[in-house]
Order: structure tokens, then C-alpha cells, then sequence
């Protein structure tokens, strides 16, 4: 790992460190409905008040991609709802939910940059 990366609780024991990484992972998945909700509704939300003046073909794969989003979510939400707790995560675990909401952020940048100077203000 690179060194002048510092993980939130390096200062924590190792074994209170890894315990704290696998209650925020397990409440990360317990939290992946409302999530998915979330990033189904508000682009939607959006794309209902941006229509008349967007680009009908980018609000429509823009919503298209956040939907697909919001699916793979509830899907890892469905798959680990009944597991019990873990014994350990792992960094990939961590590495995983660090792309998803980057990717999140990243359709938002995307479409708010697509879309710039075409609503009126």
C-alpha cells in the first residue's frame, strides 16, 4: 500500500481497527437500499424538471446509467442481506465502495457539465 495513504483509524490497534472496518462495511450494506433508492429517485427527480430544456437523449442515458446503479446496489444489498456478520474485510471490500461512489459522483459531474449552458437560469 502506497505509504502517503493513511487509512482513518491507522492509529487504532490493529484488531480495534479491523473491528471498526467491519461494522462501517456491514452498515454500509445494511445502509445499500436507501441508497439505491436514493440514486434512482433523485436523478429522476432531475431529469422530470430538466426535460423541457436538456437533451432528451443524454437525461435518458444519464437516468438509464444511475438506474442500473441503483440495481447493482439493491442487488449486492440482496445477495449479503441474511449473511451474519463478517469475521474480516478485506482492503478489496474498502477498494469496492470507494469505485462505487466514486462512480456515483462521477455520473453527476459527467451529466452537470453535459448540460451546463443549455438550462436557462
Amino acid at each position: 500500500m502506497n505509504s502517503s495513504y493513511r487509512w482513518p483509524f491507522e492509529q487504532l490497534p490493529p484488531d480495534l481497527a479491523g473491528e471498526v472496518n467491519i461494522d462501517r462495511i456491514a452498515y454500509l450494506i445494511r445502509m445499500l437500499p436507501v441508497s439505491a433508492i436514493a440514486n434512482a429517485f433523485n436523478p429522476l427527480l432531475v431529469s422530470l424538471f430538466l426535460w423541457p430544456f436538456a437533451n432528451t437523449f443524454l437525461l435518458t442515458g444519464w437516468l438509464l446509467a444511475f438506474f442500473i446503479l441503483a440495481g447493482f446496489q439493491y442487488r449486492q444489498w440482496h445477495r449479503n442481506r441474511k449473511r451474519p456478520r463478517p469475521k474480516a474485510i478485506s482492503h478489496r471490500a474498502i477498494r469496492a465502495a470507494i469505485v462505487w461512489s466514486i462512480a456515483g459522483g462521477a455520473l453527476w459531474g459527467v451529466f452537470t457539465a453535459s448540460v451546463m449552458g443549455t438550462v436557462p437560469t
